[in-house]
């Protein structure tokens, strides 16, 4: 799907492993006037930079530029409801801190008048790719001809997966922090030079969300109008069942669907002050009338 708005353009599609085998899927997709879509090649293939097994069963993808700067604590990935959620699901606490050993900066509120999961983009995300783009005034405004021309066409078309690679992230890290270290004074370990050398140190996915956890660090951090973003946020293994709405835990299946009372859950990439929201994918259960 095709982003373009004032703040952002690119793609983003959801892929939910054996929806097309979920009784009514191929119905509702009748009565939308759309095809089934069979399962992604995501799927069948090994997780980023690895041989093993894919055992995923859905994975949220993004693919875009951001058209202005925004530090690293200004944009946040988010999971919400508008309103009360009544009833939570058994082993609700045990999966939040699995949650929270997952995506050491989530911020979670499941019991307010309005529920909501919410974690730094650049930490929430599973896989981060960034890559350069040909932006002559990275502050000016763009029309959507000039940005189709900026941002490649879509980088999965067969199920392509996201593989981590942030050294320009790291790179601009590193020239912040030496262009504020003081040649004249003594180093120790509190210097940004010294800073520097951690942030050269920080490459792999699981070390860049441990080190983007840290507020001081996320705040340096800036997503640039110059520079393609590609994001991969997927489900905990096999454990939650997209296509089904179960969650296996520790032997047990919990069917969801008993707990959700049919409200929207929004996903959304917005500001961290909540004034911009960059896109958002809406998913709530649907009759099918011939189902």
């Amino acid at each position: 799907m095709l982003i373009d708005t004032d703040e952002f353009h690119g793609y983003v599609t959801y892929r939910i492993k054996d929806l097309d085998k979920r009784h009514g899927y191929a119905e509702g997709q009748k009565e939308d006037g759309n095809e089934p879509v069979p399962n992604s090649k995501w799927f069948d293939l090994p997780i980023s930079g690895t041989k093993s097994k894919n055992r995923n069963t859905s994975c949220l993808r993004i693919a875009g530029r951001f058209k202005r700067e925004w530090a690293g604590d200004q944009i946040v990935f988010a999971a919400e409801f508008d309103r009360r959620v009544e009833r939570v699901p058994p082993c609700t606490s045990a999966g939040l801190k699995i949650l929270h050993f997952l995506d050491p900066a989530v911020q979670v509120d499941l019991f307010g008048d309005k529920p909501y999961i919410r974690s730094p983009l650049i930490v929430a995300m599973n896989t981060v790719r960034v890559s350069s783009l040909n932006v002559q005034n990275p502050g000016a405004q763009t029309t959507t001809a000039e940005d189709e021309k900026l941002v490649p066409p879509w980088t999965s078309p067969n199920g392509e997966h996201v593989l981590e690679d942030t050294r320009l992230l790291f790179e601009a890290l590193e020239d912040r922090s030496k262009a504020a270290a003081d040649p004249p004074q003594k180093m120790t370990s509190t210097t940004p030079a010294s800073a520097a050398a951690a942030v050269s140190a920080a490459r792999t996915a699981r070390q860049r969300q441990h080190y983007f956890a840290k507020p001081k660090n996320l705040a340096r951090h800036r997503f640039q109008p110059d520079q393609m973003y590609d994001f991969e946020f997927t489900t905990a293994g096999p454990y939650l069942d997209m296509a089904n709405f179960k969650l296996k835990i520790a032997g047990f299946t919990i069917d969801l669907l008993r707990f959700w009372d049919g409200q929207p859950c929004a996903l959304s990439v917005k500001t961290a002050d909540l004034s911009i929201t960059f896109f958002t994918l809406m998913m709530e259960p649907v009759p099918v009338k011939n189902a």
